[in-house]
Order: structure tokens, then C-alpha cells, then sequence
């Protein structure tokens, strides 16, 4: 038997680190009195280019200064399976001496006597990339080597070592995974997908099949910055880059689209030379390597490889057909000519199917489709460009029995039934379309959505008779997952959900709940002037929407469904409660938990639910609730559940958590840290990373302030005169369901919690009402203050295992306070006597160190920061802080200051008044043992709509270690002696800082 299973995936981001990846787009221009210019200096200079409109996109790679392999990327070659591979790499300067060292293993890496092609296709001024190709003859099928490529004389312009896997032969029984989609470009929508690719190792993914329109560098002008300048080159540079560390260890197979034509941007379209050197398909045809010279075909316009049971055919639907699109925008240059395509498909396809015996399958990649719902017309049959890809190519498809054809183009999914000559072949088609067993007529397959400038295509308002599942919606990729030949008889099983068609909402990583909604999914048909999807949403227009999909809004009484699902510690003991905490657009007063020690023995918990709204308008209400659980087990998984007890199709999936660990916990564990963690796309790979963590992985997520960035709603242009701050808080915390729904999410206040300041709330008192002095994060957070004895949300502590954690609140209620004021008629604060509770606290704590020896303090504003100190004495608002909250750090000798608000990461040495105390400090810094001082650490860097804050141009005595350039997070390992800190890159989970607290005294 021979099994394909095809799957849709809807997502999300990580890389492993090269030598130097060096492009134009990581120049930018610094206004700070140290360092004024392009940096990094070393590698940038200032080099204007007409069309430039800031001075970021005038720091450019220096001339000579990067010799060093980029882009590195692998294709398969050779005649027979697994026996060749070739290996592409960039330099941004002429390398004479480029070679490939190989060897089964790191430590055996060999020259290779194999040539390598270089080639430049375009050069302007100092920039010249020239690509280099080298392929490998003579290897072992399904084998993994080592290799390295670079200068052969000089060491410091070598790659690092990577690996690959040679191709399965046909004899390969075993099964193995490939992943496929079109239309991947460079921008905000295909952050998610290219994270996703990042993590892939060859152990997860043989192959990589890109079905035409790559980088989109022909799009580098839709960006506004970039309308009037020439910026072609540095797109598909950094879209290069931005996929190297996946590239250089699976192999990347690609065929051509309309966007690999020509550059037609404004610039391009004035100046010949450009024209020229960016014409027919060059770009395309110089940067990839496929293997047409063994498959007889015309560069990388069509090709063949074969790889285990499957003969992949890649076509060229852009030229050398009768009525080809011309993709011309520059019309003196005519794009195509590149031979006799349809005689090579004929042979090529004759010869696949003469070898089925070895070879079962027979896939076809092509970039347009030749059957989609929005190219034919309501009977199914093509129309316009779909027509002449149909009359050049299928009756060659049906007549050797083609399996699948893969296409790309429209930005969205669809899959089809088995069609021949415009009709549906159900024959074998199970009844929910789910199993294809021994189709009878090609099955074709549209996955075009994994994210570039242009966004997602408008769905389509027609219908045909052979389409089987859709998806216009979200962004995602497709994967393959094929058996070799068992049987005689194939299989092809397509299928959806469960099955094989596994549909993820692409909103970080969601796990599948019942139905998560919010605003941000309402969108308009711009066709059928609805907003869609129509069962849940509808057109509802608030004052200062700017856009129509703005005014898309979740119906009223449509939802009931429990969103936003998160966890809090609670209990005076240690490990004998948990809040678990939801929403609904719609008051269920019903709204129950139902708990177990599995899955199938969940009971309804006979505790009441609280239940309360703090906004709404005419069409909006959102109600939160929350439920304490009590007389749990210490370290103990529960499984539960939320929703109406009376409806059960409003009740949410089950979830688990495992409870705080006792103080006789003596094992190490796992916290993650940091504060500023907000909506947008700079909090996309941070997000992606949290989502994947279970409760086997850490014990608590500790957020330190900062939460959404909701109250920055107008900073997006969109919504810069409307009122959004719940729409983006909703987004926010569905966003985060997946880990917060399975791990406690510990929060404390900042500033960005205070109110909503948009133009919408300072124009209106019945908003300035409902959203000031912190009523959103005191209502949807409920945080252990009754046990503690705290203020609501704003102070508050806990225990988990050896650690005291007291959560304090930097924005009111002591001596000099911020007003975080926007809204003079609503005043911030006034929640109690936030000193007296912190000695308290601190006092209790400091009293059972014997049972909990580590005491952590977290607040939002730092105490310590290089940025407000002047000779490491503290400065402005940090002064205050310091006034009101040092001397009891020190009195009951607090281990680590918690802090975030400034958007990267600082270490401090343990100070004290002002004074670095290095007792028990190693020279490196890397090692406190037993510090004699509060140890201060400032993570704020993991994320939001105002990205990174500006670094200090100044110092300071005290500070230890630094990351001004990088979003990313901090951990704690954390045991009864000792604390291990980390701050890790969000893109691609590196540790950039580590020290070690030891406590023995």
C-alpha cells in the first residue's frame, strides 16, 4: 500500500546561528552621542541611494568588508537518488578560493574536489553578491553528512559546519515527511511561517517544496518607506538570510512564479542597466541551483528529482506554453523563451509513469493553478489564465496518471476533489471527502498562504462542484507525509482535523479550543460586502473606524464560548489552590469548573464562579470570570474544564495544570521571566516560543508589568482615531491561551496598565470612567492578594517551592508615585498602604527562611537601570523608587529585584546604596556566591508595539551585563542552593547572558 497524507497547517517563530549574516537591512542609523551613524560600524557605512527616505535605509554593508558565506542553502542533485547534492552559498564580495569541505562527520570535514560556479548577476556602485554553487557527486543515499563552505585560504571567511541528509532511494520503505506551500515572502505576514521552517531539523523534515514566488523582492516598493528607492537586492538578501538556518540543513526545492520575472518597481522601470540585469527570471535562475541539467530541463525553469516513492515534476506555468502570461511589466523586455517546455512535461511524465513499479507516486509542482474556486466559473470550469494552463498541461496530467498537483499563487488553501476535464472523479472519495482510495483523476491542492507583502487573497464568492475543504482565512503551509510502496495497490488519503488535515487557528501556536473569537478575526468579503466569518460576525461601525475590516465585529449573543483561559497560584498553603480564570462576549450565569485527576473523571466543582464586566457599549460586553480552586495537592496534575453547565456545547476542551510545589521540594525547576510583553509583531517569536511550553517544561510564567500594550491601541496606524484597546487586549490573551491555559501566569502592574489614553477614551467620560485606575488588569487577572493580604492585582505574594515571590506595585501608593496620568479628570491609585504591606510581607518572609530560603521581589519600574543613574546614583523617577523601597530590600536582605519597563536586559552586581557589593562576585562576573546585596535584573525586552527602548549612552559601576540589541526572555532554574539565570533571544532561544546565585550561609 502506498499512503500520502496531506495536511493544511495554520500556525507559528528561531535560527540557528551562522557565522555572520551580514545584509543591508541590519545597518541602521544610531542617534546616540556614542555611537552616531550606521551600525554596526564595523560592518555598515552611510551610502546614499536616490529613492532612500531615511537614514536607516541609507546604512548599507560596507564595500569589503564581508567575505563570509550567506545564504547558504542545498538541493538535491544527481541522476540517481541520494547520490549528489548541490550546496549554494552568497558572498557579498568576489571569493576566488570558494570551496566545500565534507565528511561523515564534524571532525572528518575534507576538501571536495568538486568546482564551484560562481556567478554575479547584478552589480550597482560597491555592491556586488556573487553566488556561488558547488555540486556533490558520488554520495550515499539516505546518509548524513557534515560540511562547511567559505574561503579555502583563509579560516575567518568560513561558514560554520552544518549537515544534511542525502535522498531516500526508492527501496526506502519507511515513512517521512515533507513540507509544501507557495507564495512565501519577505514582511509581517510571514514571520510565523519562517519561525515555524526555523525550527525544522532533518530529523522532523526531508525536504522543503517551494512552489514559485519567493521573497517577493519584486513587491520591495509596496512598503512605503521603500516606494521610491531601489531595494530589490536587499529584500531577497534578507529573505535569504531569514531562511539559512533551515535552508542549509533540509533541502529547499523551488520552482518559478510570476514574482521571480523581473523587478518592476519605479526605479527599475526608469533605469535600463536595471531592466536589464533584473529581467527574465535572472535573479532566480542565479541565486538557486535545481537539478535540470540531470532531469533534461531548463534551468530552474522546469526540472525533475525523485526522492523515496515519489517523482517530483516541477513545471514552469509563467512562460514557454501557448498563451503563457507574460509577467511583463518592463515592456521592452520580453520575459521567457527558455525551450520546449511541453516536450519535455510529455517525456518526462511518460518516463515516471513507465517506472511506477519503483517509484509509485507521481507528483506535478506548478505555481498557478489550473483548477481553483475564484479561476473557474460557478460549473468548474477554468476560465481566463486558469483556461490556458488547462489546455497546455492536462490532458498530459490525466494521461499519465498523475497523483497530485501542487499549486501555489492565490494566498489562501483549497483542496479539491479527484477532477477530470472540469468534473469531479468520485470514485474511491469517501463521504466526508476525508479518504481518496485510488483516485482515478489527478487531485489537485492549492497552498498559497504562508504569509508576504501582499497579504491574504480576497476569498472567493463563486463556488464549484469539485472543491472538498477551504481555508481563506489564515495563514499556514501544507505537509506531506508518504509511505513507500507496500502494496500493490495505492492509497492517496487527503483529509482534514483529526484525520490528516490538521487546521490550526494561526494566532501563535493556538491547541485547538471549541471556538476562539475575537474582533481581530471579523473580516470583510469585499466581494459580498458582509463580514465573514458571517455565523459570528457583522458589520458594526464604531466612530473613528478607518478601515472596513475594523468595523467587523463579533455578534452580539453569538458567543458563549470561553476565551482568554488563564491560571493563577492561589491558597494560603502552598500548592492547595488555583484560580482559573476565562471570558465570554456573552454573561453565562451558569459558568462552572469541572475538575479530575484525568481526563475522564471530571467532576463540576460546587464553588461559585465570580463573574464581572468592567466595559461595554452597545454591541460589546465581555464577561470575566474566575473560580478558585481549593484543597488541592501540592505538585499535583488536575485536569478541568470551563464553561455553561447547562449547554455543553459552550464548555471549553479540557486543559491540565500541575500545582505549586511545596517547600520540601528539593528538585530543580523552571521559570520563565520578563515584562513588556505586548501585542504585534515584534512579541510574535516570544509568544511562538511560550506556546510550546508545557508544564512538564516550567512551573510559572512571571510577567513583570506591562501587559498587551492595549492602551497603545492608536499607535497602529489603522486605529490610530478609533477605539480598539478591548479588541487588542482580547487578541493579546487569546494569543497566549495556549500556555496560560496549562501553566500559572503570574502577573504584577505597570504603568501600561493604568488606562486607556487613545483620542476615543480622552473624548469620552463614560471610557475614561470604565477604563481608569487600572480596572482592566484588576478585573481580568485575579492574583493571590486575599491570601496575602494585598491590594487586588497590585501587591500581592507567593510561595512555590523554595521561593518567596512578593509582587509590588511601582505605579502607586508610596511617596512620589508616577500619576501615569493621560486623563486628568480620572486619577490613578489610592489602593491602601503599599509600604506597610511590603514590610510586612517581606518581614514574614525574611522570618521562614528556613523552610523558604530565597526571597524574590518583582515590580514593574526599575530601581537600578544604567539608563536613570548618573554615576550609578539613581535619577528622576528611579529616585523615588529607590526612596521608597531600598532600605527594606536591604533590612530583610532580599535576593533578586525583579524589574522590567525599559524594553531590553540589564544585569546588575548586588548593590546597596548605590555601591556595588562584591563579596562572593567572580572576576567574570558569572558567579554570586552568597551576594551580600539585592541583585537587580531588568527584563523588559520581550516585546511590544513601541519596540526596543533606546540604550544608555552613559555607564555605571554597578552593571554587570547587557543586551540593548535583542528581544528576548529571561529563565530561572531554581533550587533550595542555587539560582541559574539566563536571558534568551526570542528569535531563536540563544543564551546571550548567564550567572549563577548560590546560597549556602
Amino acid at each position: 500500500m502506498n499512503v500520502l497524507l496531506i495536511g493544511f497547517l495554520a500556525f507559528f517563530t528561531s535560527a540557528v546561528r551562522a557565522a555572520v549574516l551580514v545584509d543591508d537591512s541590519i545597518c541602521v542609523w544610531s542617534w546616540s552621542v556614542s555611537s552616531l551613524g550606521c551600525q554596526p560600524s564595523t560592518l555598515c557605512a552611510y551610502s546614499y541611494h536616490v529613492g532612500d527616505l531615511m537614514l536607516s535605509q541609507s546604512c548599507r554593508v560596507k564595500d569589503g568588508v564581508n567575505l563570509y558565506p550567506q545564504q547558504i542553502h542545498l538541493a538535491f542533485a544527481g541522476t540517481t537518488a541520494g547520490t549528489g547534492m548541490t550546496v549554494s552559498w552568497a558572498t557579498f564580495e568576489e571569493v576566488n578560493d570558494s570551496t566545500v569541505w565534507m565528511g561523515s562527520s564534524e571532525d572528518t570535514l575534507k576538501l571536495v574536489n568538486a568546482s564551484v560556479t560562481s556567478v554575479s548577476y547584478y552589480r550597482d556602485g560597491p555592491y556586488r553578491l556573487t553566488h556561488h554553487h558547488a555540486t556533490i557527486p558520488g554520495l550515499t543515499p539516505r546518509t548524513k553528512y557534515f560540511y562547511k563552505v567559505g574561503s579555502k585560504a583563509k579560516t575567518e571567511y568560513q561558514s560554520d559546519i552544518s549537515s544534511f541528509m542525502t535522498a531516500r532511494p526508492p527501496t526506502d520503505n519507511s515513512t517521512f515527511n515533507v513540507v509544501i506551500y507557495g507564495d512565501l515572502g519577505d514582511g509581517k505576514n510571514s514571520i510565523d511561517t519562517i519561525a515555524q521552517m526555523n525550527k525544522l531539523t532533518s530529523n522532523d523534515v526531508d525536504l522543503i517544496y517551494h512552489l514559485g514566488d519567493i521573497s517577493y523582492a519584486d513587491d520591495d516598493y509596496l512598503a512605503i518607506s521603500q516606494a521610491t528607492g531601489f531595494f530589490y537586492e536587499e529584500v531577497y538578501n534578507k529573505w535569504m538570510n531569514s531562511l539559512a538556518p533551515v535552508m542549509s540543513v533540509i533541502l529547499y526545492m523551488v520552482l518559478v512564479g510570476n514574482h521571480e520575472a523581473e523587478c518592476h518597481s519605479p526605479v527599475c522601470q526608469l533605469l535600463q542597466t536595471k531592466k536589464d540585469m533584473l529581467g527574465n527570471y535572472t535573479a532566480y535562475n542565479a541565486r538557486f541551483k535545481m537539478p535540470y541539467k540531470e532531469s533534461g530541463g531548463a534551468l530552474n525553469m522546469w526540472h525533475s528529482f525523485d526522492h523515496g516513492p515519489v517523482h517530483f515534476t516541477s513545471l514552469s506555468s509563467e512562460t514557454d506554453y501557448p498563451n503563457a502570461p507574460t509577467n511583463a511589466y518592463t515592456l521592452t523586455n520580453k520575459n521567457g523563451g527558455f525551450g520546449n517546455q511541453l516536450s519535455w512535461v510529455e517525456s518526462e511524465l511518460a518516463r515516471a509513469d513507465a517506472n511506477r513499479e519503483n517509484v509509485p507516486w507521481i507528483i506535478v509542482g506548478m505555481h498557478r493553478p489550473l483548477y481553483d474556486v475564484a479561476g473557474c466559473d460557478d460549473n468548474g470550469v477554468p476560465t481566463d489564465q486558469n483556461a490556458y494552463v488547462q489546455s497546455a498541461f492536462e490532458a498530459l496530467f490525466i494521461k499519465y496518471k498523475v497523483d497530485v498537483v501542487l499549486t501555489g499563487h492565490k494566498h489562501y488553501y483549497e483542496r479539491q476533489l479527484p477532477i477530470a476535464n472540469n468534473a469531479a472523479v468520485l470514485g474511491g472519495v469517501s463521504d466526508d471527502y476525508k479518504v481518496y482510495d485510488n483516485p482515478q483523476a489527478p487531485v489537485y491542492i492549492l497552498t498559497g498562504a504562508t504569509g508576504n507583502v501582499e497579504a491574504l487573497t480576497d476569498a472567493p464568492t463563486g463556488t464549484s462542484p469539485w472543491n472538498a475543504a477551504v481555508d481563506y482565512e489564515h495563514y499556514g503551509y501544507s505537509t506531506l507525509e508518504t509511505s513507500a510502496f507496500l502494496v500493490t495497490l495505492p492509497v492517496c488519503t487527503i483529509g482534514m482535523n483529526a484525520f490528516v488535515l490538521k487546521l490550526l487557528a494561526a494566532v501563535a501556536g493556538i491547541a485547538a479550543a471549541n471556538v476562539i473569537v475575537d474582533d481581530a478575526t471579523c473580516v470583510r468579503n469585499k466581494e459580498l460586502d458582509v463580514c465573514q466569518p458571517e455565523s459570528l460576525c457583522e458589520y458594526d461601525y464604531n466612530l473613528g473606524d478607518l478601515t472596513f475590516n475594523q468595523s467587523c465585529r463579533v455578534k452580539e449573543g453569538v458567543n458563549f464560548y470561553p476565551q482568554q483561559i488563564h491560571l493563577a497560584f492561589a491558597g494560603k498553603k502552598t500548592g492547595t489552590g488555583m484560580t482559573v480564570s476565562w471570558a465570554t462576549y456573552e454573561e453565562v450565569r451558569d459558568s462552572s469548573v469541572w475538575l479530575g485527576e484525568s481526563e475522564d473523571m471530571l467532576e463540576l466543582v460546587d464553588t461559585p464562579v465570580s463573574s464581572v464586566s468592567y466595559y461595554h457599549d452597545k454591541t460589546y460586553n465581555l464577561f470575566h470570570h474566575h473560580l478558585t480552586l481549593s484543597d488541592l495537592t501540592p505538585r499535583t496534575k488536575y485536569f478541568y474544564k470551563v464553561g455553561s453547565r447547562g449547554d455543553k456545547k459552550y464548555t471549553s476542551d479540557v486543559y491540565s495544570f500541575m500545582t505549586a510545589r511545596p517547600a520540601t521540594d528539593d528538585s530543580t525547576f523552571h521559570v520563565i521571566v520578563y515584562g513588556d510583553l505586548g501585542d504585534g509583531e515584534n512579541s510574535v517569536n516570544t509568544i511562538a516560543h511560550l506556546n510550546k511550553l508545557t508544564s512538564s517544561d516550567v512551573d510559572l510564567i512571571y510577567h513583570l508589568g506591562d501587559i498587551s500594550y492595549a492602551d497603545d491601541d492608536f499607535w497602529v496606524w489603522p486605529q490610530s482615531t478609533g477605539f480598539f484597546y478591548e479588541e487588542v487586549y482580547n487578541k493579546w490573551m487569546n494569543s497566549l491561551m495556549p500556555v496560560m491555559s496549562s501553566i500559572p501566569y503570574m502577573v504584577l502592574v505597570g504603568n501600561h496598565e493604568a488606562e486607556c489614553h487613545s483620542p476615543a477614551c480622552i473624548v469620552s467620560r463614560k471610557k475614561k470612567q470604565a477604563l481608569g485606575n487600572y480596572k482592566a488588569y484588576n478585573t481580568r487577572f485575579k492574583m493571590p492578594y486575599k491570601e496575602s493580604g494585598g491590594a487586588l492585582n497590585m501587591w500581592h505574594s507567593f510561595d512555590h517551592g523554595p521561593i518567596h515571590f512578593t509582587s509590588l506595585s511601582s505605579e502607586t501608593d508610596y511617596p512620589g508615585a508616577p500619576t501615569n496620568q493621560y486623563l486628568l479628570s480620572v486619577k490613578n491609585g489610592g489602593f491602601g498602604d503599599q509600604l506597610s504591606w511590603i514590610e510586612t510581607d517581606l518581614k514574614k518572609a525574611n522570618a521562614n527562611r528556613k523552610n523558604v530560603p530565597w526571597i524574590i521581589v518583582g515590580m514593574h519600574r526599575p530601581l537600578y537601570s544604567v539608563l536613570n543613574s548618573e554615576n550609578g546614583v539613581p535619577t528622576e523617577q528611579t529616585a523615588s523608587i529607590q526612596s521608597a523601597f531600598e532600605e527594606l530590600f536591604i533590612k530583610y536582605k532580599v535576593d533578586v529585584v525583579l524589574t522590567g519597563h525599559k524594553h531590553y536586559y540589564e544585569r546588575e552586581l548586588p548593590i546597596a546604596n548605590n555601591e556595588a557589593v562584591m563579596d562572593g562576585v567572580s572576576k567574570d562576573y558569572k558567579i554570586y556566591d552568597n551576594p551580600q546585596a539585592p541583585v537587580h535584573i531588568l527584563t523588559g525586552g520581550a516585546g511590544n508595539v513601541e519596540s526596543m527602548s533606546e540604550a544608555p549612552n552613559n555607564t555605571a559601576p554597578w552593571n554587570a551585563a547587557s543586551d540593548y540589541e535583542h528581544f528576548g526572555y529571561s529563565t530561572l532554574e531554581a533550587n533550595r542552593t542555587t539560582l541559574l539565570w539566563k536571558f534568551i533571544l526570542s528569535t531563536d532561544q540563544s543564551v546571550q547572558d548567564e550567572f549563577v546565585m548560590y546560597k549556602t550561609d
